[in-house]
């Protein structure tokens, strides 16, 4: 999955409501930016299960750049890029008090040291800006 997406998605941009385990997907190469609600730009509901989230870009998210819900399982994010939005929200643990929960939740990583957040006004790291460059059409 690779695209730029903007304003025109006002909660989030990037949902994913997979059923069953999906494993070694990928959801990378994409710039999503301008994003207003409580889910951010990059959204993983209950059930996501199987995903690599390597090589995005957020920009502007009024909540996390990535969201990673209750019931999710072997998620892991890299290389990811933020301004103006939070980092990573992991809820990706198993609680028992959980309604459905089971013993599959969790093991959802971030790799800290390839999370970066880049303050406003300072130019994309090259890694950054070659995702926004090949993620499709221009911003605006």
């Amino acid at each position: 999955m690779s695209c730029v997406f903007g304003d025109t998605l006002p909660t989030f941009a990037i949902i994913l409501l997979p059923t069953g385990n999906q494993p070694n997907s990928t959801v990378s190469g994409n710039y999503g930016y301008d994003q207003e609600g409580p889910f951010g730009c990059f959204y993983f509901d209950s059930g996501a299960t199987g995903f690599n989230i390597t090589d995005n870009v957020a920009e502007n998210c009024s909540a996390s750049a990535v969201f990673f819900n209750h019931g999710n399982a072997d998620l892991s994010v890299s290389n990811l890029w933020w301004r103006n939005a939070q980092s990573v929200r992991n809820d990706c643990v198993w609680d028992p008090k959980q309604r459905g929960a089971g013993p599959f939740w969790g093991n959802c990583t971030v790799d800290s040291s390839t999370t970066v957040e880049v303050k406003p006004g300072s130019p994309w790291p090259a890694g950054a800006q070659a995702v926004i460059d090949a993620a499709g059409r221009a911003r605006g």
